[in-house]
């Protein structure tokens, strides 16, 4: 791994300067013949291909916490030292004063008090409810007769008045008697152009007639016919959902009549209950300030002596190292490989004849820039387990890694030279039949700076060209 690097520039630049050579003869018209030199080739084989983009990367730990205390005073006591081990509820460290913590025992008394009033308001408001429950119910029984409506009149015999019915029945013959004339005065413009300004109208008048016709029929057929069965189904549904609301509507109207809803006093009270724990904690925090461990772990890093004046920034720094994570960090240009899930191999410093693996958990959306070099960052899952010597690094040891964005296995390889662009993303070799290259199209997969994966076109053992062609 530590040479790939190096193998990579040397092979960038051979590709570089061969393509450079042969890109003009790739791109010319279909008849391929032979030119004096000779044709360099390659055997269709069977192989393995990796997309890999190597980057460094450093262990982190996965769930570092910083603690601090609520207020500022003296640090009397400091009970651990970095690198210690400890368990969840433990006394990390204490103050020697008590103040300030007060305001937080006011906020919770003013967050009690507001508590307090919201249940008042609902037996307060109780009338009011009531009221707005009525004039709902009204809106949802309205509702019901316009769906009850709507389903009467789509019914047969009642879609039409005899009225609409005669004259829709007119409209019919009329337009029928349109279309017979303007067919008859089409017929005496038949032998002249189509592009005859008359003739152009007679059309016209023939298509607006048998435009009216067609409506007219659908209408009487309509007044004439029943509800489709996703009709009926339709106007059942809308009334029973308007009959729902209205049994909703007189459920509430019932709840509401007699005082406030039992539903809004259990959550008001639910809050109030809830704003008086948060004022017994207050109070308890102003009792005594001292910093506990939220989780099992290690103490990372501590920033104070005892005796020295603190505030409320960071005191005591902590993780669970059982599981660490690595943060990586690769070239901006190779962000299309580094996606959720994808594999890696990891090599560390102190730990350079062994490899291990990881998948890629998070990748950072936003590019980091460090002295002027852009880079796209994410996080490994280290598969690594206790007895491991890598569970045993300390954070901040540095890897290199490879991030594996494809593999394929025993597949059908050629040389990348082999391969001609026909038009973007579409490639054609040339295949060495009777000792003459004949291009043919195939359907490229993964392509590496060396070899490319050929998902069809090709069968092993067959000759390609990697060469020069003259094409004419």
């Amino acid at each position: 791994m530590k040479n790939k690097k190096l193998w990579i520039i040397i092979a960038v630049v051979i590709i570089l300067a061969v393509s450079g050579y042969f890109a003009f003869q790739y791109f010319a018209p279909e008849t391929a013949e032979v030119s004096d030199q000779p044709i360099q080739t390659a055997t269709v084989r069977r192989g393995s291909i990796q997309i890999i983009a190597s980057g460094v990367g450093e262990i982190i730990p996965a769930n570092e916490i910083k603690l601090a205390f609520s207020t500022s005073g003296y640090l009397d006591e400091l009970y651990v030292r970095v690198g210690e081990q400890v368990s969840e509820g433990d006394v990390l460290a204490n103050l020697g004063d008590i103040s300030k913590l007060d305001l937080e025992v006011t906020i919770a008394e003013l967050d009690l008090l507001e508590a307090q009033n919201a249940l008042d308001d609902l037996y307060a408001n109780s009338g009011m409810v009531a009221a707005q429950a009525a004039l709902d119910l009204v809106d949802a029984k309205e509702d019901l007769d316009d769906a009850k409506i709507n389903s009467f009149y789509n019914q047969p015999g009642n879609r039409s008045s005899e009225e609409s019915y005669t004259e829709a029945y007119a409209n019919l013959l009329s337009a029928q008697d349109r279309v017979e004339k303007a067919n008859e005065t089409l017929e005496k413009f038949a032998d002249r152009d189509d592009d005859d300004t008359q003739k152009a109208q007679a059309i016209a008048n023939l298509e607006a007639a048998k435009a009216d016709a067609t409506y007219f029929s659908y209408l009487l057929q309509w007044y004439d016919g029943t509800p489709t069965a996703l009709e009926t189904d339709r106007y059942e549904a809308e009334i029973a959902y308007a009959e729902a609301q209205v049994a909703e509507a007189e459920r509430y109207l019932a709840v509401v009549s007699d005082g406030p809803d039992p539903y809004q006093v259990a959550l008001a009270e639910s809050k109030l209950s809830s704003a008086e724990q948060s004022l017994k904690v207050a109070e308890d925090n102003l009792e005594g300030s001292s910093i506990t461990a939220p989780i099992d772990g290690t103490i990372l890093s501590i920033s104070a002596n005892a005796g020295e004046q603190v505030g409320t920034n960071t005191i005591i720094t902590m993780a669970n190292l059982d599981q660490p994570l690595m943060q990586i960090y690769l070239d901006e240009t190779d962000f299309d490989k580094l996606g959720l899930d994808y594999p890696v191999e990891i090599i560390f410093d102190a730990l350079p004849n062994d490899i291990y693996n990881g998948t890629i958990i998070q990748v950072d959306p936003v590019l980091t820039k460090t002295n002027n070099v852009s880079t796209i960052n994410g996080l490994i899952q280290l598969d690594v387990s206790d007895s491991s010597p890598a569970s045993k690094l300390p954070i901040g040891s540095n890897a290199a890694v490879d991030v594996i964005a494809a593999n394929a296995d025993q597949v059908i390889l050629v040389p990348v030279e082999a391969l001609r662009e026909i038009t973007p993303d579409n490639f054609a070799v040339f295949v060495i039949e009777n000792n003459e290259p004949v291009l043919r199209v195939v359907e490229v997969g993964i392509i590496d700076i060396t070899f490319a994966e050929v998902i069809s076109g090709l069968e092993i053992g067959e000759i390609v060209s990697t060469g020069i062609i003259e094409v004419e």
